[in-house]
């Protein structure tokens, strides 16, 4: 299997990989604000994802992940849906993941969708969340025996560049806490879960009833060394 970020192979777009294998577009959830309205994160989210999938021939179809995490009675798959048909993608495209409440989940959750023959996904979520998504995406499709490459196409953060104060954040009552985050903070809370929670915690317990082997250790470092390059481009 091939791991690829198309944001930094030199002369190669995941346009191209699209029109050379069976793919899926696979884009992931952002929890909702409390008042249920879309945060900028998701928004880029689907952006990425319906750009890539209107200039790609083939129009792959996207997968759109995400539970109601918030509690707001709408799922961030069905919000994603919305978005991405605004943005032009036809409704026939657009298969709902409606039930992962993390990002295992969403990759557990995303194989029973994937179209038959599918032997590469492009990954699509926010630069900081990249990864830790790609790396738990990998072991799952490594636990199920699945030959299926996942291409990474970050989307931009959507953060604000500089972390607000907890009285800006009190001025922003319908916002929650980790859409009111700035990129940096995002991003170093991603390299402390990439360090200390993917494997101890994350593979062992996020899937009820499941437990993920871990990838070898030098794809951990990987991702490790992909957090920390993402961090020295936000500083």
């Amino acid at each position: 299997r091939v791991w690829t970020d198309c944001s930094k192979a030199s002369g190669f777009t995941a346009i191209d990989a699209l029109e050379n294998s069976t793919p899926a577009i696979v884009v992931l959830g952002q929890s909702l604000n409390p008042d249920g309205s879309t945060p900028a994160t998701l928004l880029e989210r689907a952006e990425a994802a319906a750009s890539l999938h209107l200039s790609t021939a083939s129009r792959p179809p996207i997968i759109a992940t995400g539970g109601d995490t918030a509690g707001t009675g709408t799922s961030e798959a069905e919000v994603m849906r919305k978005l991405l048909r605004e943005l032009g993608v036809p409704d026939a495209k657009i298969i709902l993941e409606p039930r992962a409440k993390n990002t295992l989940q969403n990759a557990w959750e995303s194989v029973p969708m994937l179209p038959k023959g599918c032997d590469e996904i492009f990954l699509v979520t926010s630069d900081f969340h990249m990864p830790r998504s790609a790396y738990l995406f990998e072991a799952v499709f490594a636990s199920k025996d699945l030959n299926i490459s996942v291409v990474q196409h970050p989307a931009r953060s959507g953060c604000q560049a500089v972390q607000a104060t907890s009285e800006q954040q009190s001025d922003k009552s319908g916002v929650s806490t980790i859409n009111a985050q700035s990129a940096i903070v995002r991003a170093r809370n991603e390299a402390h879960f990439i360090k200390h929670e993917v494997v101890q915690i994350g593979l062992l317990e996020h899937i009820p009833g499941v437990q993920i082997p871990a990838l070898p250790q030098w794809r951990l470092e990987l991702a490790q060394s992909q957090i920390q390059e993402c961090m020295s481009q936000l500083r």
